[in-house]
């Protein structure tokens, strides 16, 4: 995380004067994708609770 901030603030550095676009991709079915999506529940006042969390999910996001 701390690489892609350097970057992303190296970039804006450079780009003074211009427009700076950061993209930030996330393949399928990584550990990057499960948190994002669990990220998205929460932030979306979806309801989000220890009982929607399967133990088998947390697990495969942690493996």
């Amino acid at each position: 995380m701390a690489a892609q901030n350097q970057a992303t603030d190296w970039a804006h550095r450079i780009g003074q004067e211009q427009k700076v676009t950061v993209y930030k991709l996330i393949a399928k079915d990584t550990v990057e994708e499960a948190f994002l999506k669990l990220a998205q529940g929460i932030l979306s006042a979806e309801s989000v609770s220890s009982s929607s969390l399967r133990k088998e999910d947390l697990l495969q996001i942690l493996d």
